[in-house]
């Protein structure tokens, strides 16, 4: 009979070791492979609570988890260091199903989002970008480029990738673009792009001169010009010619067969400019009588007397520049 109190105890350590507690709402549920389960809508599981400090002093069991009231996240020791839930990394891998549902643009997502660059739209690209991959671009005429990508491009077909500018070509755009023969003025030719034609456009660098016209070399130029003419022009110049009465910048000479008006424009607004009016000696309209010119707006010129004149005789040929100040007849 002494042996029966024994059995019992025994039989009630065993089922206590291999016991299962539930703690909460629906006791009676409780998973078979479950040590433990908590169960409640309206309570939460609270682990300890500690500061950096206190934590950093445990040395617990690898597996251990503690509320960290510094940093607001749970931590767990892996068995070396404590590793910060809300903030770890992983250098795993990541094996992405099937998704079915949304995939919703979150914060940490929409960061690096915010890395792509749409190319179907006008965008700027900060920085420098390698591309691990073939780019494909329209590059048009591929003898007319004056850039590079550095590396290089597949073509449109999927043709083995070439390069689409020559290294001597880009060595010339590097250096200062288009390239030419000593006192080149470059302009865009027929197929837009640089021309240039030194017979008739030439820049002298050392004597600062521009000439226009066919006198290129320097020995034959020297016999029509000075090492100081600003600009020579080798042949025959066009300057406006017409029947306006309201002179302004578009005007050079004008011809006046009848009596009328001229309104010559203020002398401050256009320093330097010439006219020529020529006036025909009868009036067109009426034989008999002597053209008379007359300058509106209460103008006039200094003739080549210094005289003042309101009026272009007539039958004659005015030269007008202006001073600044006023008209001044320099024939």
């Amino acid at each position: 009979m002494k042996k029966f109190p024994l059995l019992i105890s025994l039989l009630i350590l065993a089922n206590l070791v291999s016991a299962q507690i539930k703690i909460g709402e629906n006791p009676q549920v409780l998973d078979s492979s479950s040590l433990l389960e908590l169960e409640s809508t309206t309570k939460a599981l609270v682990i300890s609570r500690v500061s950096e400090t206190e934590m950093r002093a445990l040395n617990p069991l690898q597996g251990a988890i503690v509320y960290n009231t510094d940093a607001s996240c749970i931590f767990y020791y892996d068995g070396t260091n404590w590793n910060n839930l809300c903030a770890g990394s992983s250098t795993g891998n990541i094996s992405w199903g099937a998704i079915t549902g949304d995939l919703r643009d979150q914060t940490d997502l929409a960061s690096q989002f915010q890395n792509y660059v749409d190319l179907t739209t006008a965008q700027s690209i900060a920085e420098e970008k390698t591309l691990t991959a073939k780019l494909t671009v329209d590059t048009g005429d591929v003898d007319a480029q004056i850039a590079e990508f550095l590396g290089r491009v597949k073509g449109e077909d999927g043709t083995a990738p070439e390069d689409f500018v020559t290294r001597l070509q880009l060595d010339a755009v590097a250096v200062g673009g288009h390239t030419g023969a000593k006192g080149s003025i470059f302009f865009a030719g027929a197929n837009t792009q640089p021309s240039e034609d030194n017979a008739n456009l030439y820049w002298n660098e050392e004597n600062k001169q521009l000439r226009i016209g066919s006198f290129v070399d320097d020995s034959e130029f020297s016999l029509f010009s000075d090492n100081l003419t600003t600009l020579s022009i080798q042949g025959s110049v066009s300057k406006p010619i017409g029947y306006p009465r309201i002179l302004t910048e578009e005007h050079h000479t004008t011809i006046i067969s009848w009596s009328t008006w001229v309104t010559l424009p203020d002398p401050s607004t256009c320093i330097g400019r010439i006219y020529i009016i020529k006036t025909s000696p009868k009036d067109i309209n009426n034989p008999t009588e002597n053209t008379r010119v007359r300058i509106a707006n209460g103008g006039g010129y200094n003739d080549s007397q210094s005289q003042w004149q309101t009026e272009f005789p007539a039958g004659s040929v005015t030269q007008l520049q202006s001073s600044g100040n006023a008209w001044e007849q320099i024939n």
